[in-house]
């Protein structure tokens, strides 16, 4: 719309700019899908809005064939800091046992399901101090630098077959 039309060819070899829909439709879904959450722009900055993502994801509307295609979280890779420094980590689903892991270097640690989703959706905190001087509560707001950077998927369909405990 506006000026961010497309541009057709006439049979004459002329032109016409018309308002178009892009969608996109899928025929075969992967067992596994990547998310990758655009967080930083052109200027090499940090993009802190805040983006909510859920435990499943519903893409049944994409189908080409109509089949249902669901999708259960299995890892959310979480950058901790700014476009100048920080810090990788991630938290693993144990598909089989339902048990999330914080993986963080050499040291990983059983978490609950509020503490995935929790503090990495970005945003802006706010935080209160009081002022030495005058006594007085003040609001200071920041950027929360703890922001999902990639959401990994698994097929619901596939999960057991994948993730077939070999014990």
């Amino acid at each position: 719309t506006g000026d961010n039309k497309y541009q057709l060819e006439n049979e004459d070899k002329s032109y016409t700019y018309v308002d178009a829909v892009k969608w996109f439709s899928i025929k075969k879904p992967s067992q596994i899908l990547f998310v990758h959450l655009k967080r930083f722009n052109a200027n090499f900055e940090k993009n802190y809005k805040e983006i909510c993502f859920r435990p499943e994801l519903d893409l049944t509307s994409y189908s080409l064939e109509q089949d249902k295609i669901l999708y259960e979280l299995y890892c959310v890779i979480v950058h901790d800091g700014t476009i100048d420094h920080g810090h990788y980590f991630a938290y693993v689903n144990d598909m089989n046992k339902q048990k999330w892991y914080e993986m963080n270097d050499k040291v990983i640690t059983e978490v609950g399901e509020k503490e995935v989703y929790k503090g990495n959706f970005g945003g802006v905190h706010v935080k209160y101090d009081v002022n030495p001087t005058t006594r007085e509560l003040e609001e200071k707001k920041e950027n929360n630098e703890r922001t999902a950077y990639i959401l990994i998927y698994v097929l619901k369909d596939k999960i057991e077959e994948m993730f077939k405990d070999d014990d």
